[in-house]
């Protein structure tokens, strides 16, 4: 199986000056691929900053087998032990399911990169994505 292309960037919340770690696996991570996604993983959070919250996104991974969310859980271990977070963006149901069955409290999913900071936690949508109503009452737009 070939490796997956894992794309790592820093970038900013957006509206605050706060910058997260963002991690984006281009597709599947199942075995034997576990071990190179977590070994890129954890090498970029150490060569970062370990104060940076990591957020993997998985809008690209459509598949986690067990072997994988095992290989997530030591990884997921590794950073807990550092004190760094790690947050997973845009899972799906499936691989949400596996990764969370075998992580327990260590998997914390997010719906949008906004709540990278812990007060937008409240399982809203990002409200820079939301219409604005202004527009929607505009009888111009009618």
């Amino acid at each position: 199986m070939a490796r997956p292309c894992v794309e790592v960037q820093i970038k900013k919340v957006p509206g605050s000056p706060t910058n997260y770690l963002s991690i984006t696996p281009t597709q599947g991570v199942v075995f034997p691929s576990v071990s190179y996604v977590r070994n890129i993983i954890s090498k970029a959070g150490i060569r970062q900053d370990t104060l940076l919250t990591v957020v993997i996104d998985c809008s690209h991974i459509y598949e986690v087998d067990y072997t994988a969310a095992r290989g997530f859980k030591a990884m997921l271990e590794d950073f807990s032990s550092r004190q760094q977070e790690v947050l997973w963006l845009s899972c799906n149901t499936s691989v949400t399911e596996t990764i969370s069955a075998v992580t327990g409290d260590l998997f914390v999913q997010i719906t949008g990169p906004h709540q990278v900071l812990e007060d937008q936690r409240d399982g809203e949508e990002d409200p820079l994505l939301e219409e604005d109503p202004l527009l929607e009452e505009d009888p111009l737009l009618e």
